[in-house]
């Protein structure tokens, strides 16, 4: 429930649903995906079949989605 901030809160839920809000030259964008990978600098989710690779300092918010 509580939002993801840095490498290691993405590394602990790889393989999870998120919801990323992403900032943009023009807009912030809101992104639903699978996080897949955690590196050092940037995550990579799948977000509606294509692979998006997101630098930290990036993300404005980011949870995991939870399933019921």
């Amino acid at each position: 429930d509580r939002e993801l901030r840095e490498f290691r809160d993405f590394f602990w839920n790889e393989g999870k649903t998120l919801k990323v809000t992403i900032r943009n030259d023009e807009k912030n964008i809101n992104l639903e995906g699978e996080l897949i990978r955690a590196e050092k600098d940037h995550a990579v989710i799948i977000a509606d079949g294509s692979e998006t690779v997101i630098p930290y300092e990036n993300i404005i918010k980011a949870k995991v989605k939870i399933k019921f």
